[in-house]
Order: structure tokens, then C-alpha cells, then sequence
């Protein structure tokens, strides 16, 4: 078995320098060859003007060719990133990631590398190898702005530098240059420094072929990577941190690393880690002692199975009593895809999408093999583990709101919850008749704070609906569509300014949900809309209460999160603070955001609240683009239209049977 890495740094471009990636290349060096099987021979660095495009093509080829499966591989970038106008139309965002090389210049192809660039040279390499990415770099600025410092010559030079960390100074102070992180960010021509905090944040465009193989970055796609002043030296905040972990815990698997570096980066600085692709147990494929036994066609059985479910972890969590971290995981039989019925081709999916489907087959074959068919209380017991909760938004909401969200769900989720009736592996928390009743009586009448509230709320709005305009010239037809949602906003506002009020909506909430994991169920919550506000402060109002249950997945959809007034407004120990996000509730074990463009209601919220991973600007299925953007309310349920597939099959069911999401807009990563 072969081990080899290539290691790249910048520090030398032209305009704006960074001072720490270097020294990232030296810290993955030493930890490869004090902690893991590499020798130094088969270690490569591309340092300053040797990290050019013909360089690091040399190089990738010296580190590729001639892999084959079982060898361990290991790609490190540090540097600058930024983006480029989509020219051939394929990028939902209108622009293509970029890794800016030494002799970066925005009009020289030559001088930085696309993402689709990445994604062919990564889909070239057979996967059979275990090739890890590490990427200490960014794409966007929106969470940042210029400042400035002051260097140790006295001199004085602009830096894009994290919001959180200017938080403490004034704009017109100047502060040492060592108090603030540079972002590994370059600013494209064509915008200003004031057009920062303006601009929407952009999903992760760098594609790793099939999601095969393992990818870890050093932020999400709204978040700049921090080059920092760390033990007396600069660092990249994520490369050092990331270092530090590998030289305690070596046998860690990637899943848990980027967890580990997540924790250690929360309250200093405003990045979270990501992670994409499969799951690598790093200090089993590192250990020379033992290759044999993980390679593919491998007799030992025991073996085999023990590594693929340390690396590859998607047998799904059907919720049985036995169910967690030290469970048995089933024995993988030697069966094809095309064996069990599940052809991926004609369903336009890869193999790793089919996974999970692949799984719920496996388990009926082998009962109905065993001749062992479930009684109807066996069946019973099975699906009473499994729960789906559904918590609406604003709007009046009966009966039954949630069997549309159910219908887009049910075909890609098996028999997980049972029969899915309601009160039998399905559950609706209903609370809009409580605000509907008071402004149908008369009885809500808003004071000077809700007014002001209910117009912070509509100005946000009105600029996320802006900012959307494709085509400037264009009048926006039927004016101002933030305007219409108004008077349902008030429905919300009764929430956030009454206190008996929001006390018994939450009790609605509660009411469901706490039966549930009383008795020991898991839990699955999709809340939408402004009913993620509810479902956020009725989870927090619930997790020291030594319940016996637990969430397995709460999703926010189209979150009010997002706004500012919102978060303002929040419960005082549910708000995040200038220097800490907001806690992800004690009972949540993966909290997943998800936002559609156009749906101006929701947005990114991993960068206040402890979010475990982020799907922003996904398509919303079923509505149509116009000049000024998609419909807001169009854009706003288009997650539960059955023919979303990217939401209900490969977010949802995906995450639900015990996968990580499959969606090709996913950031990457789990955040934590």
C-alpha cells in the first residue's frame, strides 16, 4: 500500500498576502510523519512560486498516477479562493469557485483553478483509493469586511477580516494587525468593499466526484477561512487546529475530526468546519500495520465489515430498541445493486444515492429468507421507535396541514415509520388557531414594539427580495411583494411580543413532543417557516427535563432564524450573542438547514445558531423565474412539492435512514 501527499502554501501573492499557509504545509507535514505511515519521500510540497498551475498539475499527477485501490493519498491547499462568472451556464449560483494559485489575476485562466477543474481531476482517480482533501481556503466574504490594521512596521494596510472579531472595534480604529485574522479571500474586481455585506452568500460549487471520495474544508460557502495570529505565529485557524486534533486522537475517523476542530474553533472564530463524501477512518487506512484486511476482495469477513462501516457509515438507524453507538451493524452480503432490483442508471441516481434504498431491501430479503414474517405488534413496536413531528408556519393550519409534507416524503423512506397515520409514527403540532382567534376577535391589536418589529421584519425582506433582481432595469410587477406577507407576519408578531401568548403555543408544542421522547422515541422534525421559532425555543424549553428520547434530525425550513429582528427577539438564553452562537437544543443530535432561492423568509443561520449542516439556495421546484426573481410564496413551499427529489429524497430520507444528505448543493458538510 502507497502513501503519498502532496502539500500546498501560499503565502507570496502579489496584492494580498497571507502569512500563514506556509506554515500550514509544515504542520501537516509533521503530523504525517510522527503520526501516521508516511515517509518522507513520498511527501510533496508546492511552496510560494512553485504553486503555479503547471507546478500543481506536475504534482497531482506525481501524486495520482498509478494509485490503486487501498493506497492512501493526501491533498492540502492553502490560500486564497474567490469566484468568477459561470460561463457555461451550469452553475445555479451564476459563478464558479476558484483557487487562486501565486500568480493570481483575475483575467489569466492560467493563474487560478476552477472548481470544475477540481471535480475532473478528482473524478480521474479510482475509487478504490482513499483520497483525503483538506482545503484551508474560502469562496465568499459575506461574512466579513475590510479594516484597518496596523502592521508591525508601523505601517498601515487594508484586510478583509471576520465580522465577529471587528465586533469590538470601532470602523475608524486601527488596531494592531496580529488582534485580527486575514480571510483567505480575494474580493473580485467588479465589487467594491462596501458591496460586502450586501451580497448573498453562494453554495460550495467544488464537486467531489460521486461523493466517494473524502473532502475537508476549512469553513461553509458564507464564511471566510481564517489566517490567524496563533501561538506566536500565523496559522490557518482550521490546518492548526485540525493538527492539533491528529496528534491526540490519530485513530479518529474524519466524521470526528471535523466535529473535534469544530468545537475547538466555536467562540474564537466565526468559520465551521465542513465535510464531504464518505466518512474515512483515518487511522486504520494511515496504519501500515494493517492494509490487508480493509482492501476490496479481502477474505477476512470480520474485517472487511468492521472497516466498511468505519468508513463508508450508511447503514441506516431503523430506530429498534437496540439501536446506537455500539450497536452490531448488519453483515453486508455480496449482493449488486442490479441483484437487489435497484438499477441506478434508469432512476438517475449514483451508487451511493442508492445506498439507503439498497439497505431497507436488504432487511425485507433477509426476513422473508428466514421465513420469519413481523406480527403486526412486532411491526407495531418497530414503528412506534420512529416518529415524524411536523410544526407549521404562519397562516391558518387544520387538521391533516402536514399529509401534503407526507406524500412528498413517504416514497423514499420505507416502511421507517410505520403505518405514518396520525398518532401512529406521524404527529402534527398545530398552533396557528391561537394568533388566528385573537385577530379575527379583535383582540390583537399591535403596539408601537410589535409595529417596529413587524417593519425590521418587512425591511429585510424587501432587501433579500432586491437583492434577487437578475435584471435591474426591470420593474419589479405587482410592487412590493414583502408587502403582501404582512398581515401574516402578524400572526408571528402576537408570538413575539405576548408572553402568554408564545407560552401557550410552546405548550402546544411541548404537548406533542414530550410524550414522545418520554417514552423513548426518536424523533424526526421538519418545522417550516416561522414554525422553526416555535420549534426552536419549545426543543430549548425541553432538554433539561431528562427525557428518555432524542431528535435524530430537526430540519428547519425557510427558518425566520434568519432574520435579525427575529434573533433579536428570541427568549434572552435562545439569542445568539455578539461573541457565541446560539446552542443547538440538548435533545438535537443533527440540525439541518435548508433554504430555496427566492424564499426570502429563510436563509443561512449556521453562523448564529449551532447548525450541523446548511442546503442554501436549493432550486425551488415548480416555480418559475422571472426578471425579478421567484415568487416568495411560490418559493416558500416549494420544499414539500412532491417532484422535489432533492429535498424529500436525497435531504430528508437521505438523512433520516441514517446517511449523510446526498444533494449535490449541500455545503458540505456536516458543521459539527
Amino acid at each position: 500500500m502507497t502513501h503519498k501527499a502532496l502539500l500546498c502554501g501560499i503565502n507570496a501573492y502579489e496584492h494580498i498576502p497571507l502569512r500563514g499557509c506556509i506554515n500550514d504545509v509544515l504542520n501537516i507535514k509533521d503530523v504525517l510523519l510522527n503520526k501516521f505511515a508516511f515517509q518522507a519521500d513520498n511527501i510533496r510540497l508546492l511552496l510560494d512560486q512553485e504553486c503555479v498551475k503547471s507546478g500543481l498539475m506536475d504534482g497531482w499527477r506525481w501524486l495520482t498516477e498509478g494509485a490503486v485501490s487501498g493506497d492512501v493519498l493526501v491533498f492540502h491547499f492553502s490560500g486564497h479562493g474567490s469566484y468568477i462568472p459561470d460561463k457555461d451556464g451550469e452553475e445555479e449560483d451564476l459563478h464558479d469557485e476558484i483557487t487562486c494559485l501565486q500568480d493570481f489575476a483575475f483575467d489569466d485562466p492560467n493563474s487560478y483553478m476552477v472548481d470544475d477543474e477540481w471535480f475532473d481531476l478528482v473524478q480521474s482517480v479510482d475509487s478504490g483509493v482513499q483520497l483525503l482533501i483538506i482545503r484551508d481556503t474560502c469562496h465568499s466574504g459575506s461574512s466579513s469586511r475590510f479594516m484597518r490594521v496596523r502592521q508591525a512596521t508601523g505601517k498601515e494596510k487594508t484586510i478583509l477580516a471576520n465580522n465577529r472579531e471587528i465586533e469590538p472595534y470601532q470602523s475608524t480604529e486601527v488596531v494592531d494587525e496580529h488582534l485580527l485574522s486575514n480571510a483567505r479571500f480575494i474580493a473580485p474586481q467588479n465589487l467594491p468593499a462596501e458591496a460586502w455585506q450586501s451580497r448573498a452568500s453562494r453554495r460550495r460549487t467544488l464537486r467531489v466526484a460521486g461523493d466517494i471520495q473524502t473532502n475537508l474544508m476549512a469553513c461553509s460557502e458564507h464564511q471566510t477561512a481564517a489566517d490567524a495570529y496563533i501561538n506566536g505565529d500565523y496559522q490557518g485557524a482550521f490546518t492548526y487546529n485540525l493538527c492539533e486534533i491528529l496528534r491526540q486522537k490519530p485513530e479518529c475517523s474524519s466524521a470526528e475530526l471535523i466535529s473535534a476542530v469544530v468545537d475547538r474553533l466555536r467562540g474564537r472564530y466565526e468559520q465551521i468546519p465542513q465535510h464531504e463524501g464518505r466518512s474515512l477512518a483515518i487511522g486504520r487506512v494511515a496504519d501500515s500495520s494493517d492494509h490487508t484486511a480493509s482492501r476490496p476482495g479481502s477474505t477476512n469477513s470480520s474485517t472487511a465489515t468492521s472497516s466498511l462501516a468505519e468508513s463508508l457509515p450508511l447503514w441506516p438507524d431503523l430506530g429498534s430498541a437496540s439501536a446506537g453507538p455500539t450497536a452490531p451493524m448488519p453483515q453486508p452480503l455480496n449482493l449488486t445493486l442490479q441483484q437487489l432490483n435497484l438499477d441506478p442508471q434508469p432512476l438517475g441516481l449514483s451508487t451511493q444515492q442508492m445506498v439507503y434504498l439498497a439497505h431497507m431491501r436488504f432487511l425485507d430479503t433477509m426476513r422473508a429468507l428466514a421465513e420469519e414474517p413481523m406480527s403486526p405488534p412486532e411491526r407495531q413496536q418497530r414503528s412506534s421507535q420512529r416518529v415524524l413531528v411536523s410544526v407549521h408556519g404562519i397562516g391558518k393550519h387544520g387538521v391533516g396541514y402536514s399529509d401534503q409534507w407526507w406524500q412528498a416524503l413517504k416514497p423514499h423512506v420505507g416502511s421507517l415509520f410505520g403505518p405514518a397515520t396520525p398518532g401512529q409514527g406521524r404527529a402534527e403540532v398545530r398552533w396557528s388557531d391561537l394568533v388566528n382567534n385573537q385577530r379575527s376577535g379583535g383582540a390583537a391589536e399591535l403596539d408601537s414594539k410589535a409595529r417596529e418589529l413587524r417593519q425590521a421584519i418587512l425591511d429585510v425582506l424587501d432587501d433579500r427580495r432586491l437583492q434577487q433582481i437578475q435584471d435591474p432595469t426591470a420593474a419589479p410587477s405587482g410592487g412590493d411583494t414583502s408587502r403582501g406577507v404582512a398581515m401574516a407576519i402578524d400572526d408571528f408578531l402576537i408570538y413575539m411580543v405576548n408572553a402568554t401568548t408564545r407560552q401557550r403555543i410552546l405548550e402546544r408544542f411541548t404537548s406533542i413532543v414530550r410524550p414522545l421522547l418520554a417514552a423513548g422515541h426518536t424523533l424526526e422534525i421538519i418545522s417550516h417557516s416561522w414554525g422553526t421559532v416555535v420549534a426552536y425555543e419549545g426543543l430549548r424549553e425541553l432538554e433539561n427535563q431528562a427525557l428518555n428520547g432524542r431528535v435524530h434530525t430537526w430540519f428547519t425550513v425557510g427558518s425566520a432564524l434568519s432574520l435579525a429582528p427575529v434573533q433579536g427577539t428570541l427568549r434572552p438564553g435562545n439569542r445568539p450573542a455578539q461573541s457565541r452562537r446560539a446552542p443547538k437544543p440538548g435533545l438535537v443530535q443533527n440540525w439541518i438547514n435548508l433554504d430555496a432561492k427566492g424564499d426570502h423568509v429563510g436563509g443561512p443561520i449556521g453562523h448564529r445558531f449551532e447548525v450541523s449542516r446548511e442546503f442554501l439556495n436549493l432550486e425551488p421546484t415548480g416555480c418559475a423565474a422571472g426578471p425579478v426573481g421567484y415568487n416568495l410564496g411560490c418559493a416558500h413551499s416549494s420544499y414539500f412539492d412532491p417532484a422535489n427529489l432533492q429535498v424529500n429524497r436525497d435531504i430528508f430520507a437521505a438523512t433520516m435512514l441514517g446517511g449523510q444528505a446526498l444533494t449535490a448543493a449541500a455545503n458540505p458538510h456536516p458543521t459539527a
